[in-house]
C-alpha cells in the first residue's frame, strides 16, 4: 500500500508540473503574440502617418484637388 501512495504523491506531482509548464508556455506565447501584435499595429499607424502626410503635402501642391 505504502508504495501506491508513493505513487500517487509522484503522479500528482508531475501532474501539478505539467499544468505549470503549460501554464507557463501559454502565457508566454500570449505575451511574444501580444508584443507582436502591438508593434504591427504602431508599425501600421506610423505608415498610415507618413502617407497621409505625403498625401496633405501632394494635396497643397495640386492646390488642394485631389
Amino acid at each position: 500500500m505504502p508504495e501506491t501512495t508513493e505513487y500517487r504523491e509522484w503522479l500528482d506531482e508531475t501532474e501539478q508540473e505539467a499544468y505549470e509548464l503549460i501554464a507557463r508556455r501559454y502565457d508566454e506565447g500570449r505575451a511574444a503574440l501580444d508584443t507582436r501584435t502591438t508593434e504591427g499595429l504602431a508599425e501600421q499607424i506610423e505608415a498610415e502617418s507618413e502617407n497621409g502626410s505625403a498625401e496633405e503635402a501632394e494635396q497643397e501642391t495640386d492646390g488642394g484637388t485631389a
